[in-house]
């Protein structure tokens, strides 16, 4: 049985992925009636409503205020998360805050344990193991705000981890393999 369903979400309500990056309009909590609100990083914070708060890295689950936090509906993170030490990453074990919703894990490293927890290869980024996760929970549409080829942060985000400032075939690399991702399992992606 697949997470969503034991939860009470419906896999045939289409996925909304929020990101960091520009858009034209705010997330409206009567979106949650129409799509799986997933929040990538700290854009929880500033949306109203979240099913499940996406993170990878240590540094950005420490940016995620305490109420986005609590709030969220479910957490989907790594078994060991990303930090940074020096200019080089490591993964240590994962261990959540008390007052964190309840949590599904995936692996970032194929010999990380436990075995049985899900894989999908190498991910670029947060936006890529969110849609890898929907895709393995059976979603066959997404939609996503704020993520893409662009390296433009919404202006809600300015001075957001500047020492990170990725290029644009980053952004690029990034959004090829979300889209590559979708088309191998047919599921249809609405930037």
């Amino acid at each position: 049985m697949k997470i969503l369903e034991r939860i009470g979400y419906s896999r045939d309500t289409p996925a909304l992925i929020v990101g960091k990056g520009k858009n034209d309009f705010e997330v409206q909590k009567s979106w949650a009636n129409r799509y799986v609100i997933c929040a990538l990083n700290g854009a929880a914070n500033h949306t109203p409503k979240v099913h499940f708060l996406f993170v990878n890295d240590a540094e950005a689950f420490g940016e995620i205020n305490k109420t986005a936090l609590v709030n969220a509906g479910a957490l989907v993170v790594p078994t060991e998360i990303q930090f940074r030490h020096g200019k080089e990453r490591k993964h240590a074990a994962l261990v959540l805050p008390s007052e964190s919703p309840p949590a599904f894990f995936f692996r970032l490293q194929p010999d990380a344990e436990p075995a049985r927890v899900p894989h999908f290869g190498y991910c670029l980024s947060v936006g890529e193991s969110a849609v890898a996760w929907l895709i393995h929970q059976g979603f066959q549409e997404i939609h996503t705000i704020g993520i893409g080829y662009s390296p433009e942060y919404d202006s809600r985000y300015y001075g957001y981890r500047q020492d990170e400032t990725k290029p644009e075939k980053w952004y690029r690399d990034n959004w090829d393999a979300i889209q590559e991702r979708c088309r191998q399992a047919n599921v249809r992606l609405y930037p």
